[in-house]
């Protein structure tokens, strides 16, 4: 299995055919992001919800 995705952390311009559906974090909240610790965050988390998810399994 193969997940890819993207986030768009400083991008504050975008092509014209998803200008008007594209957006970032920056954009959004009007701050500047690490895009390092977005990263780390981000992988801390789907890592917690992926040993929930398999303790619960293990649980049943």
């Amino acid at each position: 299995m193969s997940l890819e995705f993207g986030i768009n952390t400083n991008q504050e311009t975008f092509d014209e055919e998803i200008n008007q559906i594209a957006s970032s974090i920056k954009k959004e909240f009007n701050m500047a992001v690490d895009n390092q610790k977005v990263m780390a965050e981000f992988c801390n988390l789907f890592e917690n919800k992926i040993i929930d998810r398999m303790e619960r399994k293990k649980d049943k």
